[in-house]
């Protein structure tokens, strides 16, 4: 009897201890739910934040947390291309601009523009090499500022996860006005001498902007800038063909006979100083 009141204490006290720890693992990460609940806090619309992917919804937690930024502006229409598209329902390809705020003499100013650029094949392409994104921005208004990060993700079937497989800190290419990044799509494990191809691709670009001088973008509607980008798909199945080049401050990707296209814009509402 004595042996088996022992062994009941022991397990409620290894109980008692264990559920402390698991407390604390759960409260130092928050769940996807109250992610969402964030931000909306911070301004996004609700049927923007319901159609983000669970990597899209962590992305622009932590940017507006760790930045105490808010939601600004996101995609407002497609940009007509004259070459050959890629379908909406293939590719989401979107741009979404947040903002942290600085308050001088009783007038709220726009302190620092973070872009978040994403995209997600939802029908994956024939073709997986490097793709390649540009991004374009008038720097008479904003002046790039640093705070670059770009990854690549892939669906690994034998992991049964999402995989970051390719990350940097800096563009691939920059001018004043904008800047480009080349985006991998070619993930695939090799086991056995077979090999498994991702079967999901998505990825993100981040970087900052500020105001080319202090005090000159104060919170209105009166004046209005926008942030462009492209995404440029290689189908060119022998050798890769997808580069950058320049037209005055902006930067774009070559286009080719095997390629396409998709691109969109966002405005930022402003009143000038």
């Amino acid at each position: 009897m004595k042996r088996i009141l022992s062994a009941v204490l022991s397990l409620l006290l290894l109980v008692s201890l264990a559920h402390p720890v698991q407390a604390a693992v759960q409260a130092d990460r928050r769940p996807d739910g109250e992610m969402n609940v964030f931000l909306l806090e911070r301004g996004f619309p609700a049927d923007y934040v319901e159609g983000l992917t669970p990597q899209q919804v962590e992305d622009l937690y932590y940017l507006a947390y760790k930045n105490h930024a808010y939601y600004l502006s996101t995609t407002e229409q497609p940009v007509i291309q004259p070459y050959g598209n890629i379908p909406s329902d293939q590719l989401y390809f979107g741009i979404t601009c947040l903002c942290s705020y600085k308050k001088t003499g009783g007038v709220t100013y726009i302190d620092e523009v973070f872009v978040y650029i994403s995209y997600n094949w939802d029908t994956l392409p024939a073709i997986r090499k490097i793709d390649a994104i540009a991004v374009n921005w008038d720097s008479n208004i904003l002046v790039y500022n640093g705070k670059f990060t770009a990854k690549d993700l892939a669906f690994s079937l034998q992991k049964n996860a999402w995989i970051t497989y390719k990350t940097w800190d800096r563009p691939a290419t920059i001018a004043q006005g904008g800047l480009g990044i080349y985006t991998y799509i070619d993930y695939a494990e090799t086991t056995l001498g077979t090999s498994f191809p991702a079967t999901g691709l998505q990825g993100s670009v981040t970087f900052s902007l500020k105001p080319k001088s202090d005090y000159t973008m104060e919170v209105g509607q009166r004046d209005r800038t926008s942030v462009g980008c492209e995404y440029v798909h290689d189908k060119n199945p022998l050798v890769s063909s997808v580069s950058f080049t320049y037209q005055g401050v902006w930067v774009y990707v070559d286009v080719g006979l095997m390629q396409d296209k998709a691109g969109t814009n966002t405005q930022i509402n402003y009143i000038k100083h």
